[in-house]
């Protein structure tokens, strides 16, 4: 025999809301759905966290350089190693973003869907049109094969201003060289000339901007479609949370749960009072700049002619 209905996951006899089946398949759908979504926000806000570790590594190495300065030549080869580590995390959180996103959209929407096929067009387009966003994918596949992508560190010093009022700007970039890449036989030929082209070293920093800028722009458009996917999840749990604690006020929300009862077992449950929409809503609403990215600079990425 098969019933549904609300209750709490509470050892004694708890008071039960009687359900339609219908009701359970929909809640049941709600919840997967934030759920999917809520892993999609985490694994973007994993990005962005990266990202700007990578941002707050290199300011502070500067500050470390200007104020304090180098003990020896050790001291800068662990400075590439930290970077070469952050950068690392900031590009395996970035793959997982990027594997896992058709997953998600193709569960929500459906495979195929005009919007799973228009992020893909734009994940696409960021690819042809940001070198960053091409050479930091091939990047990343070259630092599961061969090495880091970080080879060296370079501070620089800037003099702004005439005598006697000379302001002293320093900058500090991580270079990778193409020629040292070229080891990589599984790098495409086609990114490593792309590279050779920007110079012995390039200054990888600018170009990792793309990449997070590339990403962000396909975040927030799945943002934008799974607005009204998100609302109508929202208020279908909160819907049926709020109809059990209307029949019973004094219920304890956090452990109410839709639950499938068949003999007298749970046989499917989903819980009601997880906050998960809330969490949700918060991730929503913070890393919301990520696609001007490559419009923000340090000093040292500033190019010479501006």
């Amino acid at each position: 025999m098969h019933h549904y209905v609300v209750t709490l996951n509470l050892l004694g006899d708890c008071p039960e809301l009687a359900i339609s089946e219908s009701a359970f398949l929909d809640t049941k759908k709600s919840f997967q759905h934030l759920n999917r979504l809520l892993l999609l926000e985490e694994r973007f806000d994993s990005l962005a966290t990266n990202f700007l570790e990578f941002e707050a590594l290199i300011t502070s190495r500067l500050l470390q350089f200007e104020y304090i300065g180098f003990v020896d030549g050790n001291h800068q080869m662990m400075v590439r190693r930290d970077a070469n580590r952050v950068l690392m995390n900031v590009l395996t959180s970035a793959r997982a973003y990027i594997d896992q996103l058709p997953q998600i959209l193709n569960e929500i929407f459906g495979k195929e869907s005009a919007s799973a096929v228009h992020c893909t067009e734009l994940l696409r387009k960021a690819y042809d049109e940001r070198p960053g966003y091409r050479i930091f994918e091939a990047l990343r596949n070259h630092t599961q094969h061969i090495g880091f992508p970080i080879h060296l560190t370079s501070y620089g010093d800037h003099m702004i201003g005439d005598y006697p009022k000379l302001l002293s700007t320093k900058s500090f970039s991580v270079m990778t060289k193409p020629q040292t890449l070229a080891a990589d036989q599984k790098l495409k030929a086609s990114i490593l000339k792309e590279l050779s082209d920007m110079g012995e070293q390039v200054n990888l920093r600018p170009l990792l901007c793309q990449y997070i800028a590339g990403i962000a722009d396909a975040h927030y458009y799945v943002r934008s479609e799974v607005t009204p996917i998100v609302d109508a999840a929202s208020l279908d749990l909160q819907n049926r949370l709020s109809e059990y604690i209307a029949a019973y006020p004094n219920a304890a929300s956090p452990f109410a749960y839709a639950v499938h009862i068949k003999d007298k077992e749970w046989a499917d449950r989903v819980p009601l009072g997880t906050g998960n929409e809330k969490y949700l809503e918060y991730l929503r609403s913070i890393n919301v700049h990520l696609n001007h990215a490559d419009n923000h600079f340090l000093i040292g990425d500033v190019p010479e002619e501006t």
